[in-house]
């Protein structure tokens, strides 16, 4: 069989090109990559705290039988072909490219003791083409030992991961990584000082609203809800207040790692908070555009035409419940939303999302992060 396994189909127009290089891989890396999954599905109780990437099925723990190389190669190549061209049939704008076609590269490798699952190859990718290398046990693990072992796979997760990671791919395209790496050097130097380094935390948290909470956002559209967890945003807020009281670097950055940035992967997290906004953009441009969608509140089901009609208001549902779950939105809706919050950046993106909530008449006491809200919380910081 061939090193290079591509896939190929047609959607919205643009041909999308799914491609596995197996040419940095072997048999041999595949056994010992297959060799370490398989010991870690057993080891079971024995396993570290941190050591939990893999997901555990208890039916291969128990399995006989291997896998062979070649099965892995063609499994590989054809279900991840399906759920890449499934999440692009749903979204589009995932297929970063102003030309006829759009290829995903995964240049496959043994990557020991799993110290990652992908790496995006920056110089290698340009418009219309997105190159990874990725790790050889993230394909057994996702796709190719559910599948041999229990007949199934779970799409959605391949999905997620991959959403994610295009989202920031159509970000490079678009010079934002750049504009992120400008604006965060400069605010640097605005921040030397101790006293007001809160600046620099609060900047990166704008930034990771956008770009992580994006990512997030498209990754779980594959799901049939989104979720929207008004304590976390009340947590967020009130975290983000506090932040901004520390005159210390070295305790403003524990406290923002800890309970805001990278450390906090609950819902009162940068990337649920971000994927909030991104939620509130969307129904936003579903209101706008009159299309439908629809709003489960702690077991009634209300439609955006309840809404139109102001039968019900947004902003008393968001005060009056914990949590809102919206469903049913048209594909129209998701690109339109996409493709506004994919033109935005920083606090452009506050920008977008204060429109949204002035259009839904969300009030200050229910929204996140705005633009007024960011200037106030800098001159917060900066005068003590």
């Amino acid at each position: 069989m061939a090193d290079i396994l591509q896939k190929q189909d047609v959607l919205d127009g643009k041909k999308l090109i799914c491609t596995l290089d197996f040419s940095q891989y072997s048999a041999s890396k595949f056994k010992s990559d297959f060799m370490e999954y398989i010991a870690y599905q057993n080891i079971q109780g024995k396993r570290s705290a941190e050591d939990n990437d893999l997901k555990v099925y208890k039916k291969i723990i128990y399995a006989e039988g291997d896998i062979d190389y070649a099965y892995f190669k063609q499994n590989s190549i054809s279900y991840f072909h399906e759920c890449i061209a499934q999440m692009c049939k749903q979204n589009p704008s995932m297929m970063a490219s102003d030309t006829g076609s759009f290829e995903l590269r995964i240049i496959i490798k043994r990557i020991k003791d799993r110290s990652f699952y992908f790496e995006y190859n920056d110089e290698d990718s340009d418009d219309g083409f997105a190159s990874y290398n990725g790790a050889g046990i993230w394909f057994i693990e996702s796709i190719v030992a559910p599948l041999f072992y229990l007949k199934r796979i779970d799409y959605g997760i391949i999905v997620r991961y991959f959403a994610h990671e295009l989202t920031h791919h159509f970000d490079k395209l678009k010079g934002y990584l750049d504009i992120e790496r400008k604006y965060s050097k400069q605010i640097r130097k605005l921040t030397n000082d101790n006293s007001t380094y809160a600046i620099n935390l609060l900047f990166t948290s704008i930034v990771n609203l956008r770009d992580e909470g994006f990512a997030d956002f498209n990754a779980r559209l594959s799901g049939p809800t989104q979720e929207m967890n008004m304590n976390a945003i009340k947590v967020y807020n009130a975290n983000i207040e506090k932040l901004c009281t520390y005159r210390s670097r070295y305790r403003s950055t524990l406290f923002y790692a800890k309970n805001i940035g990278w450390e906090n992967l609950t819902p009162t997290g940068e990337n649920s908070i971000g994927r909030y906004l991104c939620l509130t953009i969307t129904v936003y441009m579903a209101m706008l555009q009159k299309q439908p969608f629809e709003l489960k509140v702690n077991g009634n089901m209300i439609t955006s035409n309840d809404l139109m009609s102001k039968r019900f208001n947004l902003n008393s549902l968001m005060r009056e419940n914990d949590l809102l779950v919206f469903s049913g939105f048209t594909s129209k809706t998701i690109n339109e939303a996409s493709k506004a919050i994919g033109s935005t950046q920083g606090v452009d993106f506050l920008g977008l999302y204060e429109r949204a909530c002035k259009f839904l008449k969300i009030k200050e006491s229910n929204m996140i992060m705005d633009v007024t809200r960011y200037y106030r919380l800098v001159s917060k910081i900066k005068h003590g």
